[in-house]
């Protein structure tokens, strides 16, 4: 063997032929055995080192020269504010970017394969992206390669999937159409906003997760804002709130929007404003959003040599990334990401121009490409300090909060649009920036909203006081409808194993209600209270790794149980605490629900989050 090289296997998940082989890569398994290594585990044991392999070439790109001009001022669209910023390839979002978790499972194949001398790899993957990569990779590592073929089940298109598989101008003009149409009606309402206090706070938020009950008595109370709204008012500080319009259950239609937030006005005390951001669509803004998209369209067509900058490289070996994260660059300069984006940039323009100088704004930060566009706006319209505030729990596998260290030091003209201060919402929050080297003079430190009942909840809930003989497990859907499919689905595979004293309770993220009809063969009960009512009605969660309940769960002093996914990252924020397990199989799961509780040690609020009721961080930060 010694001179000769290895023969390889890459397959999707463990397959009948693979004892002929010296050596088999999983693309998609968590299994592993004397011959055959997991890509998705080789990402989780090597995920600094993947992270910043992978952070520092989205530096470099962004700096890379084409016809001497930086990618970063290739697509300059104000001379001060470039587009580079607001692309998926920056935001690195998991929900937006399929091709995320791929371009890391070929840094793991890249790295997986560096100890051993390869002669031929046989490719058996069914992702067509993932197979041309390799064949790249095999070519410039001059090894041989065969492409098996893998079954592949017919599908006729969809409408939805012909409109993803055309041109991406056509999709980023419909999609301009269309939110034309559905907001048109609104440009007469800007005008009727009345005269905004000036050096007041504004706060630019989404117009979700609002609280039902007070909004039919147009009374304005968010989720993400809770008891602030109180300190606020009693403060009698001068308040804008911009809007994003999100489209859910309450407010499927803008139209619907508006006349909440005019219900709202007319209600609220003098010193607070509510404003729609899209109600600023004029033709001034439409003519601003189509001149700009042109210009960038024009840029990309200028970009078209890009390819070959998508090559991950280091001394030893070298993989491209082209296939797996073209979608994410053609969607942000000609696509709907692109319209989306030249929307933002003209609708915050807009509105932040027309409003008097403001001391603060406060945002929700979540990274996503919108913020920048305001950041440059607000900065631009000559406004104070502008502060975002994470609202929930910060996952180390979040990348769309991670960059770089060299993105943060730079001299460079250009630079990432980033706020005055990130006003961060506890202990976990803190570590996991500073970490990642975000400047510390830039951290404020602010109580957690969203979880303050969870230390309130400190001294009412301790359970042990009656074992009741069922076992209570709560179901905590996910707000990726597929997610929410694979967690059922494994209730439903592990279902005539399941303990027979097990009640199970389903409640749905409010963004992803599921059917009811279709999962008859689980008997479960669907409730549609908040965490902090349920929390007497359980003792075990489980949910997606994606979502923040399982942190609430947990600090609750539930135990949790997470469901892990082999085709996209832990994003669970609670990955090494005691009480939290991981499954990923039918067995693991009933394994977990068989487990006796005794072993949960509380989680402290205090140790996730700055907990205390009477907001003295916010009062500090808001000078009351």
């Amino acid at each position: 063997e010694g001179c000769m090289g290895k023969i390889l296997l890459l397959c999707d998940t463990p397959d009948q032929n693979q004892d002929v082989y010296d050596l088999v890569l999983y693309w998609n398994s968590f299994e592993e055995s004397y011959n055959s290594i997991s890509l998705p585990k080789v990402i989780e044991n090597n995920s600094n080192a993947l992270k910043h392999k992978y952070l520092t070439w989205l530096y470099g790109f962004g700096r890379t020269r084409i016809d001497n001009l930086s990618i970063v001022e290739h697509l300059l669209i104000r001379k001060d504010f470039s587009f580079w910023w607001t692309s998926l390839l920056v935001e690195k979002s998991i929900w937006k970017s399929p091709g995320l978790y791929k371009a890391f499972q070929l840094l793991a194949f890249d790295l997986s394969l560096r100890d051993y001398d390869i002669n031929r790899v046989d490719i058996k993957v069914t992702d067509k992206l993932v197979q041309k990569t390799i064949k790249q990779w095999c070519n410039e590592h001059r090894v041989k390669y065969r492409i098996v073929p893998t079954v592949k089940e017919f599908q006729l298109l969809t409408v939805r999937q012909l409109y993803a598989q055309s041109p991406y101008i056509i999709q980023g003009i419909v999609s301009f159409f269309r939110y034309l149409v559905s907001h048109w009606t609104l440009k007469k309402i800007w005008k009727s906003y009345s005269v905004i206090p000036t050096n007041g706070v504004t706060f630019i938020s989404y117009l979700f997760n609002l609280d039902k009950e007070s909004a039919n008595k147009a009374k304005f109370y968010s989720r993400y804002w809770t008891s602030l709204h109180d300190l606020l008012s009693i403060n009698k500080v001068g308040v804008n709130w911009l809007h994003i319009f999100v489209k859910n259950d309450m407010l499927p239609t803008v139209k619907k929007a508006e006349k909440l937030i005019n219900r709202f006005n007319r209600n609220e005390a003098e010193n607070q404003m509510h404003m729609l951001l899209d109600s600023g669509m004029n033709w001034g803004v439409t003519k601003g959003v189509i001149a700009d998209y042109c210009r960038l369209v024009f840029k990309g067509i200028k970009l078209g040599k890009v390819k070959q900058h998508f090559t991950v490289a280091d001394s030893v070996s070298s993989i491209n990334l082209w296939y797996v994260l073209r979608n994410d660059w053609k969607c942000s300069v000609f696509g709907k990401t692109a319209i989306s984006n030249c929307l933002f940039l003209n609708l915050f323009e807009n509105a932040l121009n027309s409003l008097p100088k403001q001391k603060k704004g406060f945002y929700l930060l979540e990274n996503q490409a919108w913020e920048r566009c305001l950041i440059y706006a607000w900065k631009k319209a000559g406004h104070g300090q502008i502060i975002g505030v994470p609202h929930t729990v910060i996952s180390p596998w979040d990348l769309r909060h991670f960059f770089s260290q060299s993105e943060y030091d730079d001299k460079f003209n250009f630079k990432l649009p980033i706020p005055d201060k990130v006003a961060l919402n506890g202990r976990a929050a803190v570590k996991a920036y500073v970490n990642g080297g975000f400047p510390e003079e830039r951290i404020v430190r602010v109580e957690a909203l969203r979880y303050l009942y969870l230390s309130q909840n400190k001294n009412k809930y301790n359970h042990n006081e009656s074992k009741p003989s069922m076992l209570r497990l709560l179901v905590l859907g996910d707000y990726l409808i597929n997610d929410t499919r694979r967690q059922l689905n494994l209730l439903m595979l592990a279902a005539d194993k399941l303990p027979s004293n097990l009640d199970i309770l389903f409640k749905a993220h409010p963004y992803c209600p599921i059917d009811p009809t279709e999962w008859t063969n689980i008997n479960m009960k669907i409730v549609d209270d908040s965490l902090d009512n349920l929390i007497d009605q359980y003792d075990i969660a489980y949910t997606s790794n994606i979502t923040t309940a399982a942190v609430e769960a947990y600090l609750s002093g539930k135990r949790v149980l997470t469901i892990v996914n082999p085709d996209s990252f832990n994003l669970s924020s609670l990955c090494g605490f005691p009480g939290v397990e991981f499954v990923s199989t039918p067995e693991e799961l009933v394994k977990q629900l068989f487990v006796k509780e005794d072993i949960h040690v509380q989680g402290s609020c205090n140790d996730f989050f700055y907990s205390d009721a009477n907001l003295p961080l916010w009062k500090k930060l808001l000078q009351i």
